[in-house]
């Protein structure tokens, strides 16, 4: 019969041997290397990891001493067999003296292969029957340890400063860390946080590394010594030795700051600079355009005095000298006579010449009727000299009392240098000028249906080969402006547009030599039935030169002169003579008024109209006013003696 007592050992102790059996099983299987060795270094177990890790198969360990083992496998510097053997004593004697001791020990290997590796093991002790053991659990750390070097390298070699802390004390920094606030690596470890922040900066920076957000944050670090650096950081959470904590990477931007400071400064000063040389440009500037301003209106000034003095000087001179020549010629034959006419013919020339240059610098027409009148006469002297036909629109033109001198003169001038334009580049013979007041501005469109061209790239040339430039320039000085519509093989339109300045009175700046009036001494009875002329001029030399002429006829006789209109009224009513020579352009009053008058007071007077002008410029006026006929001065002395007597009734 079995006794109780007896199966239940027999149980147990299979159970402990199943136990055992199990414990080897999963010893030999586990992946971490496990080594057990007695108290004299006898290796009692080595698994199959720890095979795997030292490349030592199992049967080859069993049974030898663990410091023979680790001498083979140990790096050169390290193949010490009384050190390998004392380190062994040393773990025993740590074990028996606490046998719940755990001891954690790293240690570079060589494999037979001749792999270096880095094995990282837990030592502990057991007691068991036969007394202290100690076992050993090993785990390859090379890949572990090569990519914490690698990690430790980056940041060491980075720029930025790094930073890791628990809830504000640093357990670890890097080197450009320390250095950028002043104190060594091993000085930082335990420090807190706050003590490299700007007090003013603390509580924002806390409330940063509170939060989770992922921008940057700039912040004022404090160095060791007390001064600032500026800093721009960024913080993240991550787990570090076990447990979390924020890793800040941290940038000094002290010196782009000072360099951003010094920019500032800069840009502040040269601000400062360019405004004071843009005061003293603008200063400059409106000092230019006065002097260009002046300098245009002086141009013009002497342009009309110039012109002034070649229709009212020298052009009345020569025809007084021709009216002379005339009177001279009548009374010589021969060869005397045939020299007369030749200096005629270039006292003709030269009176055509100085009008010619009288109408490029300034028409007289322009300072006597204004802007209209001074456009009619160009389009019949644009069609006369460069066969260009000019369609000219000024039924809603300002009045000539609506515009200055200056205003008319330039836009006299600007009209005509671009019928210019026209005749030199448009490529046809017909144009068209509309003048008009519009939004308190008078404007002048020239037109033609030409081939055009890119005002774009004519202006890139500054506009030299159309003279537009100059154009412009003085439209601006007076406040106006010049608009351009044009393309290739579409025409062009250009707007003249000049403001409206009500006109002051004209200066008179000829050899004006106005007198009252003269009456001449009563003729004979007899006299009496010859033409009662009366001579109506400004410019004495002409007075003197028709005198002359007409001195010499026996059916007429001079029975007063007249230097100015109303002196001619004055004249009229006093002789009321049978004929009139009336003068067109006078100071005041001038002819045109003057005959109009005339007629009036004395309808039995005829007056003929005597100019410089060309007879089409003022003919239309001065036959509107009543005149009989309308003559040059610079026309043949027989024309003027037949129109006198037809006029006259003489014989």
């Amino acid at each position: 019969m079995t006794h109780p007592q007896t199966t239940l050992d027999t149980e147990t102790q299979q159970r402990l041997r199943d136990s055992e059996e199990c414990l080897r099983s999963l010893i030999r299987q586990s992946p971490d290397g496990i080594v057990i060795i007695n108290r004299q270094g006898i290796i009692l177990e080595w698994n199959d990891g720890e095979e795997k890790t030292t490349g030592i198969p199992r049967a080859e360990a069993l049974g030898r001493p663990l410091w023979a083992v680790q001498h083979e496998l140990a790096p050169p510097q390290r193949k010490d067999p009384i050190f390998l053997q004392g380190a062994i004593g040393k773990i025993f004697r740590g074990l028996s003296e606490d046998a719940a001791l755990r001891r954690v020990v790293e240690d570079e290997i060589v494999r037979r292969d001749g792999q270096r590796r880095v094995l990282q093991s837990v030592i502990f002790g057991i007691r068991g029957a036969d007394g202290l053991i100690a076992c050993g659990i090993t785990r390859d750390i090379t890949e572990i340890r090569q990519s914490q070097q690698r990690f430790r390298v980056l940041v060491e070699a980075t720029g930025e400063g790094i930073v890791i802390h628990d809830n504000g004390r640093i357990i670890d920094a890097n080197e450009q860390f320390a250095r950028m606030h002043g104190y060594e690596p091993s000085e930082v470890i335990d420090m807190e946080m706050a003590d490299f922040i700007m007090p003013d900066d603390l509580d924002r920076v806390r409330a940063y590394a509170a939060g989770t957000q992922d921008d940057l944050i700039e912040f004022r670090g404090r160095r060791r010594d007390g001064s600032r650096v500026f800093v721009e950081a960024v913080c993240r959470t991550a787990w570090y030795d076990d447990r979390e904590v924020r890793i800040c990477v941290l940038r000094d931007l002290t010196q782009r700051r000072e360099v951003q400071e010094a920019l500032k400064h800069a840009k502040e000063e040269l601000e400062q600079r360019v405004a004071e040389r843009t005061v003293q440009l603008q200063r400059r500037s409106e000092q230019l355009a006065r002097l260009a301003s002046e300098l245009a209106t002086a141009e013009q000034r002497e342009r009309r005095h110039l012109a002034a003095v070649l229709h009212d000087g020298l052009q009345q001179l020569l025809v007084g000298a021709q009216l002379r020549l005339s009177v001279m010629s009548r009374s010589t034959r021969g060869h005397a006579r045939q020299i007369a006419d030749e200096i005629g013919a270039l006292l003709s020339e030269s009176i055509e010449t100085s009008r010619s240059l009288t109408a490029e610098l300034s028409p007289p027409i322009l300072q006597e009727g204004g802007l209209v009148r001074a456009l009619e006469w160009l389009v019949r002297w644009m069609r006369d000299k460069h066969d260009l036909t000019v369609d000219l629109d000024a039924a809603a033109a300002p009045s000539p009392e609506a515009m200055s001198d200056d205003v008319a003169l330039l836009l006299f001038q600007a009209t005509r240098e671009l019928l210019f334009n026209v005749v030199k580049h448009a490529g046809v013979n017909s144009a068209a000028v509309k003048v008009a007041r519009s939004d308190g501005a008078i404007t002048v469109a020239v037109s033609d249906c030409g081939g055009g061209f890119d005002p774009a790239e004519v202006a890139s040339r500054g506009f030299d080969n159309f003279g537009l430039f100059s154009i412009c320039e003085r439209l601006e000085l007076l406040g106006g402006r010049m608009e351009i519509d044009s393309a290739p093989q579409r025409g062009s339109r250009f707007t003249l547009r000049a403001p409206v300045i009500v006109a002051g009175g004209k200066s008179s700046t000829g050899q004006h030599q106005p007198v009252s009036m003269t009456i001449a001494a009563p003729e004979p009875t007899a006299q009496n039935r010859r033409i009662r002329l009366a001579l109506v001029d400004d410019h004495a030399v002409m007075r003197q030169g028709l005198s002359l002429l007409l001195r010499q006829e026996s059916d007429m006789v001079i029975v007063g002169e007249a230097g100015d209109g109303h002196s001619a009224l004055e004249l009229v009513r006093q002789v009321l003579p049978d004929v009139v020579l009336m003068d067109v352009s006078m100071p005041g009053m001038g002819g045109v008024e003057a005959t109009r008058q005339i007629r009036s007071l004395a309808p039995a007077t005829r007056v003929i109209g005597l100019s410089m002008f060309e007879q089409a410029d003022q003919a239309a006026a001065m036959r509107a006013a009543g005149a009989c006929d309308y003559l040059s001065k610079s026309g043949p002395s027989d024309a003027l003696l037949e129109a006198i007597r037809r006029c006259g009734g003489g014989t």
